[in-house]
């Protein structure tokens, strides 16, 4: 069965270790608020034929983090390298105005580091500025601020 190549107006596309296949991830108009992925075979371009892998209700095993940007929510999940979605996580209230604005600044284990400019004023240091933890194995250690 083939599946249809989605239309992701903002999509993000990682490389497998192999270098001729890509996992596509992104959100179709159609399906606001639901992250998808794919994996695509490269090696014949003529004839491209995403396997669907799951999207961020799925439960299951970590080689990509994603982050989809809203206005006022956010939503962070892990990827295993068989299509599983792990640890999807929900930022309620928080949201990044911008993925040009949202930068990863250090990483140690499981937990990234990022440096994000917010829809939130801090109240401490009256910016839109954010320091932000986020645990991919353990949401419970993720913090905003």
């Amino acid at each position: 069965m083939t599946t249809k190549l989605p239309n992701f107006p903002q999509a993000c596309l990682a490389n497998d270790n192999s270098k001729s296949s890509v996992y596509l991830i992104g959100v179709e108009a159609a399906k606001l608020g639901l992250i998808e992925a794919y994996y695509v075979n490269t090696a014949n371009m003529t004839t491209l034929e995403p396997t669907y892998l799951g999207n961020h209700t799925s439960t299951n095993l970590c080689a990509i983090m994603i982050v989809q940007f809203g206005s006022y929510t956010s939503h962070a999940s892990s990827i295993e390298s068989n299509g599983t979605f792990r640890n999807s996580h929900y930022l309620q209230g928080l949201g990044f105005n911008s993925r040009r604005l949202f930068g990863l600044v250090g990483s140690m284990g499981s937990t990234n580091m990022f440096t994000a400019f917010t829809n939130q004023t801090n109240s401490v240091t009256h910016s839109r500025w954010t320091g932000l933890r986020l645990d991919f194995d353990d949401y419970t250690k993720s913090l905003a601020r």
